[in-house]
């Protein structure tokens, strides 16, 4: 009981971190561009490191779904997590256009636009969770497999004692 609650914890654990790695990327990426515009032109710095950072982040997604695999001991309530929370910020944005909101929230757009890496992020937790509910079985106990090896077959019985089954059984 104690290595499936300590799964769920490092599970979502992981997804905090692929999150808050999507918010450092956009604001790494936010900070040179507006260092590029004060400069003038593109910095070949920033061509190469943006793609780089689209590898990380995806390897940090085929991670979390390997980690879940492998480990196994995850429940509904983690993959109701990741899926929540990825279509809430999926669709984050598009609520804040709809409703009226003070314009101090809309520095947000910035971080939840479908360009952004938490965007992208929160898209690979939402299909993470969908996966992970499609695929999830529930954990057959051990204490139910035990019983079952325990009992052993009454005809077995009956033949390592000796007796003649076929004289024992009624017609």
């Amino acid at each position: 009981m104690q290595t499936k609650s300590n799964n769920q914890v490092l599970l979502i654990g992981v997804l905090i971190g692929v999150l808050v790695l999507a918010f450092i990327f956009d604001l790494l990426i936010k900070l040179l561009m507006n260092g590029d515009a004060i400069l003038g032109g593109t910095d070949s710095f920033l061509i190469w490191l943006f793609p780089l950072m689209q590898l990380l982040l995806m390897v940090g997604g085929v991670g979390v779904v390997w980690l879940m695999v492998a480990r196994g001991g995850y429940s509904r309530l983690t993959s109701i997590i990741y899926l929540v929370v990825g279509l809430f910020i999926l669709y984050c944005s598009s609520v804040l256009y709809i409703l009226p909101v003070p314009e101090s929230v809309y520095v947000v757009f910035d971080y939840l636009s479908p360009g952004s890496f938490l965007y992208q992020a929160s898209s690979v937790a939402a299909a993470v969770g969908v996966f992970s509910l499609a695929m999830w079985k529930p954990a057959e106990s051990h204490a139910g497999m035990e019983a079952q090896a325990v009992q052993p077959d009454h005809e077995n019985e009956m033949e390592e004692e000796g007796a003649d089954p076929a004289s024992s059984s009624t017609i």
